[in-house]
C-alpha cells in the first residue's frame, strides 16, 4: 500500500481537489444550484486523472528515476512497470467516466486536459526551460476546469480569481525551477545556469506573493489582506531566503496551504 501511495502521490492528487472544488465554488458565486453531486463526480475525476498522471509520469521516466530517485516503487520493485502502465490506463479511463457524469463542459475540458498531461508527460524531460513553464500553465489548467464545472464566472469574487491564478501559476513555476536544480542529473536536458534558475525562483514566488494583494479590492473582504500578510508571505518569504532546496519545497506546500484556508474562510465567515 505505501508503494501504491507513493506512486499516486495522494499527498498531492487528494489535497488538490480542495482548490479545484473551492474554485468551482467562488466561480459560481457561492451559489451551486443543486450541482453538489455533479462536482463531487468532477472532483473524483480530478483525482483520478492525477493519480493516472503520476503513475504515467513514473512509467515513462524509469530511466531517470534510477539516477534522481531509485527508491521510487518502479525503480525500487515494488511496483512492476507493466501493473503501473495498466493502472495508468484504468485511472485516465476512470477519469473520462466519471467526468461524463459531471458536466459536458467538465468532459471536454478534461478531455483536453488528459491529452495534455499525456503529451507532457511523454517529453517532460527533453522540454529544457520550456519544462517548468509548461508545467506550471498543466498546474494552472485547474482553473478553466474549474470555470468550465461552473459554467462560467459570476459573483463579486470573479476578478480575485484571476489573481489566484496567476498566483499559482507563478508560484508552481517557482516550485518547479527548485525540482529542476535537484532532478539535473536524471534530466536529458538539465539546467545549464543553476544559479539563474535559482534566482529565477525565488523572482516568481516573490511576485506570486505581490500578484495576490489585488484581489482585495476584487471581491474578497476586509480580512483578506491582512490574512495573506500573516499567513502566505511568511512562507513565502521563507522559501525564497532558505538555502535548501528541501525547505525550499515545503515552503511552498504551507503557502498553498495557507491560501487553501484563507479562500475557504473568507467566504464562509463573511460570506459573498
Amino acid at each position: 500500500m505505501r508503494a501504491w501511495f507513493e506512486l499516486l502521490r495522494l499527498q498531492y492528487s487528494l489535497p488538490f481537489v480542495w482548490p479545484f472544488a473551492l474554485t468551482v465554488w467562488h466561480a459560481s458565486g457561492g451559489n451551486l444550484g443543486g450541482r453538489h453531486a455533479s462536482l463531487a463526480w468532477a472532483c473524483c475525476s480530478l483525482v483520478s486523472l492525477l493519480c493516472g498522471t503520476y503513475c504515467l509520469n513514473d512509467v515513462l521516466d524509469v530511466r531517470f528515476d534510477a539516477i534522481n530517485a531509485p527508491g521510487r516503487p518502479i525503480c525500487s520493485g515494488r511496483v512492476s512497470r507493466r501493473v503501473a502502465a495498466w493502472a495508468a490506463g484504468g485511472f485516465f479511463a476512470a477519469a473520462l467516466g466519471l467526468a461524463v457524469m459531471a458536466s459536458g463542459g467538465f468532459f471536454i475540458a478534461i478531455c483536453l486536459l488528459a491529452g495534455a498531461l499525456v503529451g507532457y508527460n511523454c517529453f517532460s524531460k527533453r522540454l529544457g526551460c520550456m519544462k517548468p513553464i509548461i508545467a506550471s500553465a498543466l498546474v494552472t489548467a485547474i482553473y478553466p476546469l474549474a470555470f468550465a464545472q461552473a459554467g462560467g464566472i459570476v459573483g463579486p469574487r470573479a476578478g480575485a480569481l484571476f489573481c489566484f491564478a496567476a498566483w499559482m501559476f507563478l508560484t508552481i513555476l517557482g516550485y518547479e525551477l527548485f525540482k529542476d536544480i535537484r532532478d539535473r542529473r536524471g534530466d536529458a536536458k538539465p539546467p545549464l545556469d543553476l544559479k539563474r534558475y535559482w534566482i529565477l525562483g525565488n523572482v516568481t514566488i516573490a511576485f506570486g506573493g505581490v500578484v495576490l494583494l489585488p484581489a482585495g479590492g476584487l471581491g474578497m473582504s476586509q480580512a483578506y489582506i491582512p490574512a495573506v500578510i500573516v499567513l502566505v508571505f511568511p512562507a513565502a518569504v521563507w522559501a525564497i531566503i532558505t538555502r535548501r532546496l528541501r525547505n525550499k519545497l515545503i515552503a511552498v506546500y504551507a503557502e498553498f496551504l495557507a491560501m487553501g484556508v484563507i479562500t475557504t474562510l473568507d467566504p464562509l465567515i463573511f460570506g459573498f
